[in-house]
């Protein structure tokens, strides 16, 4: 008995020590975005925006704006939605094979913080945000919501166009 639970206490050992080594090497390479999209974006929007007022009320505004978003080789984004900047922001994968085969969710996401006015009709950000798109007949599609505590509001539809 005694032979069996070091035996198997050195299986067990091993299995965790193989299956650490596989993730460290899996994921020791940061994910950099395909080629296909390491450029400059930009299209003139439509954004709307939530902003309060004096009764602490919400109310939506809407304006048309220029969104510029551009994907550097090593994941970062810069750009520009309107007069705020992205600070902060990094594309990522959103989705395998396995999602993209049931229709969920889209194959890239950037997250990051948008700071300064869209507009000069809108509020001052300087809040996170979450951007996810698709890669469709040579445009970027995709959304951006502005993340609050555990909501996501959408401000903004976009087609982005390459540059």
């Amino acid at each position: 008995m005694n032979l069996l639970l070091r035996s198997t206490t050195t299986w067990t050992y091993a299995i965790v020590l193989f299956g650490s080594t596989l993730h460290t090497t899996c994921y020791a390479q940061q994910w950099q975005p395909p080629v296909s999209l390491v450029r400059s974006w930009s299209s003139k929007q439509i954004v709307t925006f939530r902003s309060t007022d004096s009764n602490d009320h919400y109310f939506f505004m809407k304006d048309t704006i220029t969104v510029t978003m551009v994907i550097t080789p090593d994941g970062s984004v810069e750009g520009y939605i309107g007069d705020a900047h992205f600070a902060q922001c990094r594309i990522s994968k959103n989705r395998g094979w396995f999602g993209r085969f049931l229709g969920l969710w889209t194959d890239f996401v950037v997250d990051g913080r948008l700071t300064g006015k869209i507009s000069n009709k809108g509020p001052f950000f300087g809040r996170e945000i979450r951007s996810p798109f698709d890669l469709e007949d040579g445009r970027i599609k995709g959304s951006v919501f502005h993340l609050e505590s555990f909501d996501a509001f959408p401000m903004i539809n976009f087609q982005l166009s390459k540059q």
